[in-house]
């Protein structure tokens, strides 16, 4: 219902009238409120035919009688208030139904009618003839037929919308299928009826009322029946009647504004609780996203172990100061209290106040001080002067409730590891009954055993009862000190996880829970092992198990009672075999398939223990904590992008520097940013001496101290590389990251409190204080600024009173004086010299006198505005003077006797005389003049008007204006070098942190925060309050009339809560005139107080009371028909109020309440007297204007650090004078040139040697900041020194000489290397002189074949061809050019490979790259295409297998280690190891093993030919069996010794080549054409070997056409052969036949020595003797090239194949390999020649 209806008519209208519109507004069809009355005249004339009813049918047969009935059903409708309405209108009576009728309207008769009596009627209105317009009733009868019709229609499942044509367009939701034909039939009977309608309309009202049957037709052509719209009134009477759901804040408002408003459920949430705003959100108040602590609010742990956890973390002071003395016995009765237990007591009492009563830090500073510091006492009890020790700081406190918050988190995470524990040692004591009860039941043996208890029940006892001891011992207790922490929680859980992986297993198992459940019971899956360690778990559960236990005592024995005890507690006695004899027993043939196996996954287990050791964990993070080292060296990047000048230079090569030291500065920061632009690598390790020292202890504790037996002797040797890998491989790696993250938080910290103290300076300032107004009073401001001072830019002036209100906002053309001429044409236009824009200033000034003038402005023009407002307001000072001395001496005269004034007095009489004129910092102004509160305050002002308010403002209370920022404060800068590093939500906790202090240390006058909108904001920060309840408040304070008479109100009307009330009173001001009160005894709670003008707290009115009482020295009686508070106004109204105050003897007052309430005032007391002495004083420092060069960087950006005497400058010159030039620099600062200065030779004038408009470069010689001007030189002996020494970045110690002399000497090589390699010129749109880095980064963003042709460091007879074969994946081919008419022309032939030729750049790219490109695409579009890397690739096969067990698998996948080739990945029904074949691509075909083959098909059908060939003769080499040898398998009866001749499962033989054949092993009948070569193989791998693995493939045969060994396996080998020099032996179209050795990869790429290679066919045979290699490398050995000889019969190696490079380049002369230079293509990929 809207505001109008039911309301009462002002204008005399009668109760039954308005009663009726009341009635008859409820039906919105015959609503006709909105129409005015109709004039009874009028009426009639429409009664004579204008009033129709739209809807009839016109049947000239039985119009009469139908007629009558409608009349009969609108008479019995209408209600009797309709009557009198109508009665009213028209002057007739009208009959009333009878109570039958009422009691059976007809409407409800009709509703019942049978569907075909319903359907018959609905045809039948047709018919109907058009009402009698002699009735006006007749005007209401029409809305009530029809929604009766609606009804019947609706009960039908008829549709009463006309059909427009739109019927169909939007389909109803609510018709379901049966009701598709019933609407389909009523929209047909719809549109016969409305055609019957109008045809009979149309021929009964043809020519009635003079409208002829053509109007007609027209008109319901043009407005239709009248029945189009009713569907949209039929829910109306629902709506009015209240059925319609009432509406949500969230149906109005999007969700963002709904939290930017804070009208969210959590955000009512903080409103009801009584508790501080702050506390109840995770972060700041400010935050966009804030964290709310839902649920029932969290209870605060044991205060005492809290305190003891939080004391050692707080800071150094409190560190160094209080815990640094012990805690001794007999220093506890001794009269010196101990300050290490008074401390404590502080930090419990700080805690309780804050988590137990919810007081908020302001209020624990300001009113429980007395619990934060110590008073010095003399031997008789007395307070020492000046003997208060400040045990906590108002810095620390906030520490402290920080600390508080994580503690809280700590114990909760710690309580949900604790009741995991206690239900899984509830598992253990039920399977250990059980076991016990199935022991008892188990059958008896002769001997009284149970068989098999001898052997199993210790072994099961012994596992549970050291992991239950040690995790009770030594993970639970240490919680309990201060070295607890969530890492120590989470090492816990972490532990729990490895040592019982069982039974969480079977618990898991035994839970059983729904997902459903689950969810509600706030419990998740934990997540499944995963990574390259999730085989150990594996291997943890299987027999190896036992294996691990043979190694040695539990690393948790060996830490906790050796390692921590210092004594040798725990010993473990060594089994007498070996650790590779004791490993073969476990040797498995699936997943263990050797010794090697064995033991390598034995060690992953105990490294894995080690590394999840909780103990060994912490002490890692303690010694990275205090030992820690960091250092930073350049990548590549950083090595051209850091010069000696840029602010990274600083820690470029910083070499371990102490992690302590760096947590004191903003260093890291930037380090880590340096990193994420990728600059510079960081490390964080321990020393040497360290890692050394904690490796040897850990051993101590572990090893066996057998030293007599030589398999102790192995044992210990295996433990001391299970320890060593340990640290290296994960404790160091951990530590290391933990570091990084440590440091990283306290350094930002550390940076977000360093910019809060920069804030609480700026912000923690009073008013500007004229000569005439008390510390705190707001100065009336008139700001003027002209924003950028462009020529166009008028002054804009901004009058503020002392309230803060805007009163006037000028615009005035200039200030500039007018010149000579100006003023005369302004004479000559009959301009008179009033009307100059500095008298309308000055008039200005005179009109309003504001205190203080501001003045504030973007450029260098800002300075000269402030000169001339000086002036201006000077000279009016003056005319002020004058007048005054005219008339204290009319005429002028000095009367007799009267000494005239001195200069001196005069100059005072005219600086009091004048305003104030001065700049004030205008960060916050910028920032105001653009924001949305600066739009609703004064949308209709320009920015620069609105940068004159916030400039006017900010020198009225600059807390006000830091508050009023809110979320916006971040956007200051405090630290230009490393603010912006630090996360906004620390800055913002910070700053709010800031505000909270200075705003609860000078208080808030309520009532002026009430009645202001702009000071609303600083309510947000007093104690206890936030936005959210800042906002509750102001609304509750309107509602009862928007003013409080005293504090107690806000309690006493329930305004506050019973802990708001406490946090927030003291510091909510009521100031009072204490000569205007007057207090009566009675009702004193409904009066003012003079207290409330204080921050004294109302709990502590009454000693406020005492000491006034004492003071004025009253006695009870004196006061006790007064007011309570009646002795303090005769206080605060004495001439001498602290004198009194300070005779009282405050000591005595605090023990006496001490001994009798037991609460501690010494300091409050203090706090009470001042305040009483001086009501509300003003505790902030004095308004500070800012410095020359704070003025210097607002106008012009620049800064001491910039502007240095020395530095290099240059500049546009804009004057020159005889004796000197004018120079404006970038910034718009002014520079002179003194004639003596601007050549090395004397000159008679400066035009001589500069020009106007020129741009010298100049030396600063001197600065003056006060007039923002520069004194430079352009002497060239002073240019010619340069600025170098001065803005070269110094870099920090300790520094990395020799890595940096390192770098610079290879970066000087390379200089000179492009200085050599001379630039091509080619005439083709893909040539570019590039770099391999540079073609990489240009071919990044294109397309898979996009091409760029570059030099090759070869020579100039070569070319590079780069091209992209995949995001990130590049090929880099090697062009030979021949028949070159000349050096610097390109080649008539194009080699490339030796194989393909041909004859210019477009064909090689069409021919060869597209080709190329074009096979990959073809085999990337295939079915059996699976991964683009290793890892896909991996994956698909596994899960393969998983998914359909005893299927073999293949796919192909993208081999990213060699462009251009791809992977055939696969994996036998077994699903153990996955091998590899390659597949190279050629133009327009694929080589695979020996086959070179045209498509997809035959590349499968190839593979599957030569793998089942491969297969026949595997089967063939192992003899048909493979595994042991039979009759072999048993051991040997001898200890420790090897059966006989017996063989590894699954071993090949050619796996101990190189060692020669153990004995027992199956001969192997194709080996002996290799034992020769194998013999002499020190380095490298067999024939067809993955390059760069000491550990070959069985049968890896080279192929005859080059590329991947058939069915060679390269994965899984990643230790290289010692010695190797990296030189490729043999190459073949780009891949390696004789195979690379590995272990060295230099900048040059894999190799220096080239090898030789022949082009289109395979060696056979080489020379005996070695290859020499350039570099110094041992070349090839002559027993691979005889290997070569007898297993490949290609045809003879040509001699002249072998061609050296130049020095330090050698290349392969028939491949498309580049050994030698990293640059180029090698096995088609940058640095693998």
């Amino acid at each position: 219902m809207s505001d109008n209806e039911g309301r009462t008519s002002s204008e005399g209208e009668g109760e039954d009238i308005d009663n009726a519109r009341k009635k008859r507004s409820l039906n919105p069809e015959d609503d006709s409120s909105e129409e005015e009355e109709d004039d009874p005249d009028e009426v009639r004339r429409v009664q004579a035919g204008f009033i129709v009813d739209e809807d009839e049918d016109e049947d000239e047969a039985s119009g009469s009688g139908d007629e009558r009935s409608r009349s009969a059903d609108s008479a019995d409708n209408l209600s009797d208030d309709d009557l009198d309405l109508l009665a009213e209108n028209t002057g007739s009576a009208f009959p009333r139904p009878s109570k039958s009728s009422k009691s059976k309207p007809k409407k409800l008769l009709r509703r019942r009618q049978s569907p075909a009596a319903s359907e018959a009627s609905n045809s039948g209105s047709a018919s109907e003839d058009m009402p009698n317009t002699d009735d006006l009733a007749r005007i209401f009868e029409d809305m009530p037929r029809k929604r009766r019709e609606a009804a019947a229609a609706e009960e039908e499942m008829d549709v009463d919308e006309d059909d427009d044509g739109l019927g169909d367009f939007i389909e109803e939701d609510e018709f379901d299928e049966d009701g598709g034909e019933a609407a389909e039939r009523a929209r047909e009977r719809k549109k016969a009826k409305k055609q019957a309608m109008k045809k009979g309309k149309a021929g009964k009202r043809g020519g009635e009322g003079g409208i002829s049957k053509a109007a007609w037709d027209d008109i319901y052509d043009i407005f239709g029946n009248g029945d189009e719209y009713d569907w949209a009134l039929e829910g109306e009477d629902e709506m009015l009647a209240g059925n319609v759901t009432d509406l949500k804040i969230e149906d109005v408002f999007e969700p963002s504004e709904i939290q930017a408003r804070h009208l969210t459920e959590s955000d009512n949430l903080i409103r009801l609780r009584d508790i501080p705003e702050r506390h109840q959100l995770m972060n700041s108040t400010l935050s966009s996203s804030p964290t709310y602590i839902l649920g029932q609010f969290p209870k605060f742990p044991d205060i005492k172990l809290a305190a003891k956890w939080i004391s050692s973390r707080i800071s150094a002071r409190t560190k160094n100061t209080f815990l640094s003395i012990p805690i001794q016995a007999d220093e506890l009765d001794s009269s010196r209290p101990n300050m290490h237990l008074k401390f404590l007591t502080a930090v419990e009492k700080a805690l309780g106040f804050m988590f137990l009563e919810h007081f908020e830090v302001p209020f624990v500073w300001e009113h429980r001080r007395d619990y934060l510091v110590h008073y010095a006492t003399d031997s008789q009890g007395h307070i020492i002067p000046k003997g208060m020790i400040e045990l906590i700081t108002r810095p620390e406190l906030w520490k402290i409730f920080e600390l508080g918050l994580k503690y809280r988190n700590l114990m909760k995470r710690k309580q949900g590891l604790l009741s995991t524990w206690e239900k899984l040692k509830q598992r253990l004591k039920d399977q250990t009954k059980q076991h016990t009860e199935e022991a008892t039941a188990a059958p008896i043996s002769i001997d009284g055993e149970a068989e098999g208890e001898e052997e199993k029940k210790p072994i099961r006892e012994e596992k549970v009862d050291w992991r239950l001891t040690y995790f009770e011992e030594f993970v639970i207790s240490p919680m309990g000190t201060a070295e607890e922490s969530v890492e120590g929680v989470v090492d816990g859980a972490d532990w729990l996880g490895i040592r019982f992986m069982k039974e969480f297993k079977e618990m898991k198992e035994d839970e059983d829970l729904d997902e459903e459940t689950r969810l509600k019971e706030g419990r998740y899956k934990r997540p499944s092992a995963q990574g390259p360690k999730a085989y150990l778990n594996t291997y943890r559960d299987a027999r190896l198990s036992n294996f691990v236990k043979a190694a040695g005592l539990p690393i948790e024995e060996a830490v906790s009672k050796n390692l921590f005890m210092n004594e040798q507690e725990a010993i473990h006695a060594d089994i007498e075999l070996f650790p590779e004899d004791y490993a073969e027993q476990f040797i498995d043939g699936k997943m263990l398939t050797d010794v090697t196996m064995v033991l390598r996954a034995a060690r992953g287990i105990l490294v894995q223990d080690c590394f999840k050791n909780p103990h060994l964990r912490r002490i890692v993070r303690d010694y990275f904590r205090e030992q820690g080292l960091v250092s930073v060296y350049p990548t590549e990047a950083g090595l051209t992008k850091i010069d000696d000048f840029h602010p990274y230079n600083s820690f470029k090569y910083l070499k371990e520097k102490s992690i302590t030291e760096l947590a004191q500065s903003a260093r890291f920061l930037h380090i880590l940013e340096a990193e994420r632009n990728n600059l510079v690598k960081v490390s964080f390790t321990l020393s040497e001496q360290t890692q050394v020292y904690l490796e040897e202890s850990l051993f101590q504790a572990w090893k066996s101290n057998e030293t007599s037996d030589s398999s102790s002797s192995a044992w210990n040797a295996f433990r001391r590389t299970v320890i060593k890998e340990a640290w290296e491989k994960e404790l160091i790696p951990m530590g290391a990251k933990w570091a990084r993250e440590w440091l990283r938080d306290e350094v930002e910290n550390f940076v977000a409190g360093s910019c809060a103290s920069l804030l609480e300076k700026a912000a923690n300032q009073s008013p500007f204080r004229p000569k005439e107004y008390e510390k705190g009073a707001s100065p009336s401001v008139l700001a003027v600024s002209h924003g950028k001072g462009d020529r166009n830019d008028a002054v804009m002036c901004v009058f503020i009173d002392e309230q803060g209100r805007v009163r006037e906002s000028t615009k005035i053309e200039t200030l500039d004086e007018k010149k000579p001429w100006e003023l005369e044409k302004m004479a000559r236009q009959g301009i008179a010299s009033k009307t100059l824009p500095t008298d309308e200033f000055k008039a200005l000034i005179t009109r309003r006198q504001p205190s203080l003038i501001v003045v504030g402005g973007f450029r260098v023009g800002t300075h000269r505005l402030m000169e001339r407002v000086k002036t201006l307001v000077l000279e009016l000072a003056q005319a002020k003077v004058d007048k005054e001395n005219e008339a204290s001496r009319p005429g002028g005269s000095i009367p007799w006797g009267e000494a005239a004034k001195t200069e001196l007095e005069l100059e005072m009489e005219l600086k009091d005389a004048s305003i104030p004129v001065t700049f004030v910092p205008d960060d916050v102004a910028r920032l105001y003049q653009h924001s949305d509160r600066a739009q609703r305050e004064f949308g209709l002002y320009p920015p620069t008007s609105r940068y004159c308010v916030g400039l006017g403002r900010y020198a009225q209370s600059p807390i006000h204006e830091y508050c009023a920022l809110g979320s916006d404060i971040v956007a200051i800068t405090f630290d230009d070098y490393s603010q912006k590093l630090v996360p906004q939500e620390k800055l913002l906790l910070a700053f709010e942190r800031v505000l909270v202090n200075i705003v609860n240390d000078n208080g808030v006058v309520i009532n002026d925060v009430i009645g202001d909108s702009y000071q609303h904001q600083i309510l947000n920060y007093v104690s206890g309050f936030g936005p959210r309840k800042a906002q509750q408040l102001i609304r509750d304070v309107v509602r009862i009339g928007g003013f409080l008479t005293n504090r107690l109100e806000l309690f006493n009307k329930h305004l506050l809560t019973p802990v708001m009330f406490d946090n927030a009173a003291g510091f909510l001001e009521i100031p009072h005139e204490m000569d205007e009160l007057e207090l009566s005894p009675e009702n004193p709670t409904t009066q003012p107080d003079p207290l409330d003008s204080t921050r004294i707290h109302p709990d502590d009115y009454e000693f406020a009371r005492k000491m006034a009482e004492n003071a004025l020295e009253l006695d009870d009686e004196d006061v006790a028909d007064d007011h309570p508070s009646k002795s303090v106004v005769k206080l605060m109204l004495d001439d001498s109020p602290e004198e009194k105050l300070n005779e009282l003897n405050l000591d005595d007052f605090a023990d006496n309440l001490r001994d009798i309430r037991g609460v501690e005032k010494r300091f409050a007391l203090n706090v009470i007297k001042d305040e009483m002495a001086s009501p509300g004083r003003d505790r902030r420092a004095d308004f500070q204007v800012p410095t020359p060069w704070q003025i210097v960087t607002m106008l012009t950006g620049e800064s001491e650090t910039t502007l240095v005497p020395g530095f290099l400058v240059s500049g546009r010159v804009t004057r020159v004078h005889r004796g000197e030039v004018n120079i404006r620099l970038d910034s718009g600062i002014e520079a002179i040139v003194d004639k003596t200065y601007v050549s090395d030779e004397p000159v008679n004038s400066c035009d001589e040697v500069v020009k106007a408009d020129s741009y010298p470069r100049a030396v600063i010689i001197a600065v003056y900041p006060e007039k923002l001007l520069i004194e430079l030189s352009l002497r060239n002996t002073e240019l010619a020194y340069g600025d170098a020494a001065l803005r070269k970045v110094t870099p920090d110690e300790p520094f990395d000489r020799e890595r940096a002399e390192a770098d610079a000497e290879a970066a000087q090589r390379k200089k000179r290397t492009d200085v050599d390699r001379l630039k091509r010129q080619i005439d083709h749109p893909n040539f570019f002189n590039m770099n391999v880095a540079e073609a990489e980064q240009e071919l990044a963003s294109q397309h898979r074949g996009d091409v760029i042709i570059r030099p090759s460091s070869k020579g100039v007879d070569h070319l590079n061809v780069t091209w992209k074969v995949d995001d990130g994946l590049y090929q880099h081919i090697d062009v030979l050019e021949v028949d070159k008419p000349n050096p610097q022309s390109l080649g008539r032939i194009l080699r490339v490979g030796g194989q393909y030729s041909y004859h210019d750049l477009d064909e090689l790219i069409v021919s060869h790259v597209k080709a190329v490109v074009r096979k990959m695409e073809e085999l990337m579009n295939h079915e059996k295409f699976k991964g683009k890397n290793q890892e896909e690739l991996d994956s698909y096969l596994k899960t393969f297998c998983l998914a359909q067990p005893g299927k073999a698998v293949y796919a192909f996948g993208l081999d990213r280690d060699h462009p251009g080739y791809f992977k055939l990945g696969y994996l036998d029904k077994s699903g153990g190891t996955i091998h590899y074949w390659g597949i190279k691509v050629n133009p327009g075909s694929y080589v695979i093993g020996n086959a070179e083959v045209g498509g997809m098909l035959e590349l499968c059908n190839s593979f599957k030919t030569q793998f089942q060939k491969q297969q026949q003769q595997n089967k063939l080499i192992s003899g048909g069996g493979g595994g042991r040898t039979p009759g072999m398998g048993a051991r040997t009866p001898a200890v420790g010794s090897r059966t006989p001749g017996a063989m590894r499962t699954g071993m090949t033989p050619m796996h101990s080549g190189a060692a020669g054949s153990r004995s027992g092993m199956t001969p192997n009948p194709y080996a002996q054409a290799y034992t020769q070569a194998q013999a002499a193989m020190t380095q490298g791998m067999v024939p067809g070997g993955y390059p760069g693995y000491s550990q070959p493939q069985p049968y890896a045969y080279p192929n005859a056409a080059g590329g991947y060994p058939v069915g060679g396996n390269y994965a899984g080998y990643s230790v290289p052969q010692s010695g190797a020099y990296g030189a490729p032996q043999s190459a073949y179209n780009g891949y390696p036949v004789q195979g690379y050795q590995a272990g060295y990869e230099d900048s040059s790429g894999w190799g220096s020595q080239a090898a030789a290679a022949v082009s289109g066919g395979f060696p056979t045979a080489m020379a005996t003797t070695t290859v020499p290699s350039s570099t110094g490398g041992p070349g090839m050995n002559p027993a691979r090239m005889a290997m070569i000889s007898s297993s490949s019969s290609s045809a003879a190696l040509n001699s002249d194949t072998i061609k050296p490079g130049a020095e330090g380049n050698n290349y392969a002369a028939g491949g498309s390999n580049t050994a030698g230079d990293s640059k180029d293509a090698g096995w088609g990929s940058r640095g693998r020649g």
